[in-house]
């Protein structure tokens, strides 16, 4: 799961510095993957405490993000929005 986040990361750090821009074809899916991954290690695990910390995680820095976009819109833009979701489903974990 975390060299599948190593992998995006590279992408999106390379991409957003040519660009400005997260793509979504690139974000949105890394959420199912990252669910699926971390689920699949959580039931291998016997530890159900560990994905509901990372749903909790991803949950908490949407919310944090998008509170901060809404009130600084030109501060960052809505792809920071949803990868902050994408690295709290991790860093919850």
């Amino acid at each position: 799961a975390f060299m599948y986040l190593a992998a995006i990361s590279i992408a999106l750090a390379a991409i957003d510095l040519d660009t400005h821009r997260l793509p979504n074809a690139i974000v949105l899916p890394s959420y199912a993957v990252g669910v699926a991954l971390l689920g699949g290690a959580a039931i291998l695990d016997a530890d159900p405490g560990s994905f509901a910390r990372a749903a909790a995680g991803a949950g908490i820095l949407f919310a944090l993000y998008l509170a901060l976009a809404l009130i600084s819109p030109r501060g960052m833009g809505m792809g920071d929005v949803k990868l902050a979701g994408v690295l709290g489903l991790y860093l919850g974990w």
